[in-house]
């Protein structure tokens, strides 16, 4: 399965079901207009018991198309610790009250794994740094992040295209 986030397709393996939680008929329809926010993708292992979970937020500042709303780390990270906060209380929500069936089975078994991993894949903007566009705001968003969420097992991952395969995910970016 691929997911589409701007302009980065998540290839996901066949044991994993993911799925763009923030186009959900659920969260558009009833949770956005709460004026709650939701991560790009939720996806968990497949099977009656699913061991892992993933949210999964993605930021693309490999083309800037005119200025961006959250450019400095700890508003990216601000950002990302409200979608994670309010997409876990919407999955609750979902699981109860979504109208589609894989919506509703989709969020009981994210909310049923036994670990859930917050990840943010971010790609660095390539132009010249300024203090607008940092060369690579990474370091500052994950730390930041561990501020926000505190010790989280398992650890938070901050992710871009050449890392993805050595954190051991099962998805690839492109």
């Amino acid at each position: 399965m691929t997911l589409l986030v701007d302009t980065l397709n998540f290839s996901f393996r066949p044991e994993i079901d993911a799925t763009k939680f923030d186009e959900s008929e659920y969260y558009l329809e009833v949770w956005r207009k709460s004026g709650n926010k939701a991560v790009d993708i939720t996806a968990v292992e497949c099977g009656n018991y699913p061991r892992r979970a993933w949210m999964i937020e993605a930021k693309d500042y490999r083309r800037i198309r005119g200025e961006p709303k959250d450019c400095r780390p700890s508003e990216i990270a601000d950002d990302v610790f409200k979608k994670v906060k309010d997409t876990r209380t919407g999955l609750n929500g979902a699981k109860l009250e979504a109208k589609k069936l894989e919506e509703k089975s989709h969020a009981a078994f994210v909310l049923a794994a036994r670990t859930c991993q917050i990840v943010f894949h971010l790609e660095p903007y390539q132009g010249p740094a300024s203090k607008l566009f940092p060369r690579d705001p990474t370091a500052g968003v994950y730390q930041k992040l561990r501020q926000l969420f505190g010790a989280t097992d398992p650890p938070i991952l901050v992710l871009n295209m050449r890392n993805t395969r050595s954190a051991g995910v099962p998805w690839a970016v492109s």
